[in-house]
């Protein structure tokens, strides 16, 4: 067993048929040489979803993320625009693990906001808001921590709600209905391009002031990388479809 437990190509092996928690939370602690083996073998980075995947056979389409999938719920459930379902608002970020237990998931360091959503990755983010009949499209590679900082940017905003769009998990006909129920030439246009869109819609008018609620919402949930990013990196979308101003241009 010790002979075992000390041979990378064999603890490589181990790790790969091992989920994706224990490997991150237990694994890589027991020891320097296992961490190293964890961090430094490109099979078991890309099982971590961190490096990107080899594109799927045909027959296959992507493969969501099954620890963000879990930890991250809300990102990834079906949507569908009927009279029962509509968007959400902050409620269900409130619901997240990490409103619960901030400290691991608001670290500078997270590992999940490094993580694909999915393998092959994604390469592209679509946002639009269909009421407006406005996209934008954000020509990048996209990780869970550009998503969720997305998501929680829209929120701050008083009275928006959001939801997410995945085409890979819809039929044709499941298109065209959610398509005709958007009634929005930019999410047509935008979902021939990309594999997820996220989804902007308005809620009831209210002030645009800031509220005291605001700013609580945006100091409990905006990620401190995202803090930093955005005063020091800002990367605008490269394409913009729909009426808009400048300064709505400046404030995305």
């Amino acid at each position: 067993m010790a002979v075992v437990l000390s041979t990378p190509e064999l603890l490589e092996g181990i790790f790969l048929q091992c989920d994706i928690r224990s490997i991150l939370t237990s694994a890589q602690r027991v020891c320097r040489q296992w961490h190293e083996v964890i961090v430094s073998s490109p099979a078991v980075q890309t099982h971590l979803y961190f490096r990107p995947g080899p594109p799927p056979l045909p027959s296959h389409g992507s493969t969501l993320n099954p620890l963000l999938s879990e930890i991250f719920a809300p990102f990834f459930a079906p949507f569908v625009i009927n009279t029962s379902e509509g968007f959400w608002d902050r409620t269900e970020i409130e619901s997240l693990p990490l409103a619960r237990n901030p400290g691991p998931f608001m670290r500078a360091d997270a590992s999940w906001r490094s993580m694909h959503v999915q393998q092959p990755p994604l390469r592209a983010l679509g946002v639009v808001t269909p009421s407006e009949n406005v996209s934008f499209l954000h020509e990048r590679e996209v990780r869970m921590g550009d998503l969720y900082d997305h998501v929680v940017r829209i929120l701050t905003r008083p009275g928006q709600g959001w939801r997410i769009l995945w085409r890979e998990r819809r039929t044709l006909e499941d298109h065209r209905t959610l398509l005709e129920d958007f009634n929005s030439d930019c999410t047509k246009e935008i979902l021939r391009e990309v594999d997820v869109v996220l989804v902007r819609s308005s809620g009831p008018f209210r002030s645009t002031t800031v509220l005291a609620s605001d700013r609580e919402f945006m100091a409990r949930f905006t990620h401190p990388t995202a803090l930093k990013s955005r005063l020091l990196n800002v990367t605008p979308p490269k394409r913009i479809r729909g009426r808009m101003s400048r300064r709505e241009q400046r404030e995305l």
